[in-house]
């Protein structure tokens, strides 16, 4: 990879000055003024490329140790995707924009977080191909965005500082890129070794709405996302190209389900019902969006039912939260749906009452039970006989038991409830005091609430007792 200006120019100073020269000894043995050699140590220019090998010899060097960057100072580079934010405490860097016509267009804007300006020149901003060779902008006019030009000449839009807490804009203009290429920004009062990675034939593609082919996994994604914010799903329009199932089986590299899951957006509707029916399992709600055979989607949560079950532990799966039976429900699912509501919602859907009944109740009345017994008294709206309702409720958790809910019960369901039902109900109460014995006397039977009776009076001798013991002590 090529050494930026300044990188290039700071090996310059040093080995001059090494060799006790001054810029004016170097620039008379280079047959140059004393200014270009200056320039080169401020990282305002590159050498003329016919220079690099009488510097090289000058200093004892080789071509590559003046131009390269040394491969452990390579590793420490940042590289990102040319839809993500570069950011640390002294500025932003983002590339905005890219638009291809005769020449690629980035545009990079740069946040100035310090108290002070940031001097920047078109040289803090080099284009690399795959190899780590510089590629060439192309010569001309240089156009200042702040109106003070800063000697360089080229089709960069560069202003010569970014003041202090301000936003800035930057256009590069460059031509003759290869198909893999970085974009690399290296300011160094700021931030350095920082690389865009910028896949131009991916960018084509984009801007010619060509055929995908033989993309790579991150060709792919650039395609589709290279001018968005990371994470936002691009605004598709009508000639935007989707991937089709003969493209998909052209990828040179596997796309799995978690690519899928991400990407959807990308692949048309042929691709994500081959995936959905072919492909692993990637739960309930890919499969019921993407495919319309009945029979299909009934085979495949039949065949995947523990995966659904693992997606609904959050609640976030469809299957239960429909509102009425769907087509592929069988009476087999249709039993593992209310099995699985009851377990991870505690309730039921009114839909699912009319399918219990007393063939099937046998098969879920431990789940049922599980619940109160408030929630159980729908199932006097199913087909349950009313003798197993009743059985249902008494069976039930009683721990949120009220008076005010037996007598809710007793209200919407007059004549559905048993004798016994009720007085099982406030036998069960937690707690009995005089007045609502005095209420009891008239919805319970006479034998039950004797029972109640002595409970109470001897429950109250039993605090009397208690009292008497510590007035003694």
């Amino acid at each position: 990879m090529i050494n930026t200006a300044q990188e290039i120019g700071k090996m310059i100073k040093e080995y001059r000055t090494k060799k006790g020269m001054q810029q004016s000894e170097l620039a008379m043995k280079l047959n140059i003024t004393a200014q270009a050699v200056s320039k080169w140590e401020n990282g305002d220019s590159y050498p003329d490329i016919k220079l690099i090998g009488e510097i090289a010899d000058l200093f004892e060097l080789t071509i590559d140790e003046l131009i390269t960057v040394p491969k452990n100072q390579i590793n420490k580079k940042n590289e990102y995707r040319i839809y993500e934010v570069i950011e640390n405490e002294k500025c932003v860097i983002e590339v905005l924009d890219v638009s291809i016509h005769q020449d690629y267009e980035i545009t990079v804007s740069i946040t100035n977080k310090t108290n002070g300006e940031i001097t920047i020149s078109h040289s803090n901003f080099v284009f690399l191909n795959e190899q780590g060779k510089l590629i060439e902008p192309k010569k001309n006019t240089i156009y200042n965005i702040d109106d003070n030009p800063i000697g360089a000449n080229l089709l960069h839009q560069i202003p010569s500082f970014i003041p202090a807490k301000k936003k800035t804009n930057i256009l590069l203009i460059y031509s003759g890129i290869t198909d893999g290429a970085f974009l690399w920004i290296n300011i160094p009062q700021v931030i350095t070794n920082v690389s865009f990675v910028l896949l131009s034939k991916s960018l084509r593609n984009h801007q010619n709405h060509t055929a995908i082919e033989r993309f790579s996994r991150n060709e792919l994604i650039d395609f589709y996302n290279f001018n968005y914010k990371k994470g936002e799903i691009p605004r598709m329009t009508s000639d935007f190209p989707k991937i089709s199932l003969d493209m998909m089986k052209s990828m040179i590299f596997c796309i799995n389900s978690d690519f899928i899951m991400k990407y959807q957006h990308i692949f048309d509707s042929m691709v994500l019902a081959h995936i959905a029916s072919n492909e692993p399992f990637l739960g309930f709600n890919f499969v019921i969006q993407h495919i319309t055979d009945v029979s299909l989607i009934r085979d495949l949560i039949k065949k995947n039912w523990s995966i659904i079950e693992d997606d609904c532990a959050n609640l976030n799966c469809r299957i239960i939260k429909y509102e009425e039976a769907q087509p592929f429900m069988d009476d087999e699912i249709i039993e593992k749906v209310i099995k699985l509501r009851i377990r991870l919602a505690k309730d039921y859907r009114k839909w699912m009452l009319r399918y219990i009944n007393d063939d099937n109740i046998e098969s879920y009345r431990s789940e049922i039970c599980m619940l109160s017994f408030s929630r159980n008294a729908d199932l006097f709206e199913s087909n349950l006989k009313i003798e197993s309702v009743n059985q249902i409720i008494c069976d039930s958790d009683l721990s949120a038991l009220s008076e005010q809910a037996i007598l809710k019960l007793m209200r919407y369901y007059r004549e559905k409830v048993s004798q016994s039902t009720i007085d099982y109900l406030f036998t069960n109460l937690p707690d009995v005091d005089l007045a609502l014995l005095g209420r009891l006397k008239d919805v319970m039977s006479f034998d039950m609430w004797k029972v109640i009776k002595e409970r109470y009076f001897i429950n109250e001798q039993i605090k009397l007792d208690e009292t008497k013991n510590k007035l003694k002590k």
